[in-house]
């Protein structure tokens, strides 16, 4: 995936479409995670979690999925 940037700085929720493992990579490390809900019988959402993030470049790396396409949004929390 390309790295994107954000224009400010804080928490943004990462939301999948189906289960995946979520990782936000940003100036190098692995991001912690702040928080995160799951959905079950929600039709387009699976999965959010929360990351505070730098106005910096970082890019998104999903595992751990069986589905062949993923729909993700970043959205500010």
């Amino acid at each position: 995936m390309q790295a994107s940037a954000l224009a400010s700085a804080g928490t943004y929720r990462t939301t999948l479409s189906h289960g995946a493992w979520i990782d936000v990579i940003q100036d190098g490390h692995a991001l912690r995670s702040v928080g995160f809900t799951g959905a079950k019988g929600c039709d387009g959402v699976a999965k959010s979690v929360k990351f505070d993030r730098a106005a910096a470049p970082y890019v998104i790396e999903l595992s751990g999925t069986s589905t062949h396409t993923i729909a993700l949004v970043v959205t500010p929390d």
